[in-house]
This record gives structure tokens, C-alpha cells and sequence, in this order.
């Protein structure tokens, strides 16, 4: 796997992120995007707020750091 550059994080709980990486990519085309797709826990219940902050902590945490996320 190609090592990311300060990526900006797009997670997508379910809804519209494809067009939001199509944005993305056309103003910043050499941009790294690091994208994460939660298909399994959608839709979100009861404990989907946990859910979400596990998430989004993770790709927090990525290795190099993300310039921006997106959620």
C-alpha cells in the first residue's frame, strides 16, 4: 500500500461523500484522500454515535495525520 501525505479524511456514514470526493479531487487533484465507507453499521442505532467517534478517532490517528476531515 502507497504511504499517504497529510490525507483529508472523507467518512461516509451512508449518505453523498461520492460527491464530495468528485469536489475534492477536481480542486485538488494531487491531493491524498484517505477514503473510509461504514456500509456495516448503516443505518446508525441506538449505539451509532459511539460507532461514529470510534471511527472518526481512527482516522484521526492515521499515521502522518489528516489535513481535514470530512463527515
Amino acid at each position: 500500500m502507497t504511504s499517504l501525505h497529510r490525507p483529508i479524511a472523507v467518512f461516509d456514514a451512508g449518505i453523498g461523500s461520492y460527491a464530495i470526493v468528485a469536489e475534492i479531487r477536481k480542486r485538488l487533484p494531487r491531493q491524498d484522500i484517505l477514503y473510509f465507507a461504514d456500509r456495516a453499521s448503516f443505518p446508525y442505532g441506538a449505539m451509532g454515535r459511539e460507532r461514529m467517534q470510534a471511527t472518526l478517532d481512527e482516522l484521526l490517528a492515521e499515521r502522518d495525520g489528516v489535513k481535514h476531515l470530512v463527515g
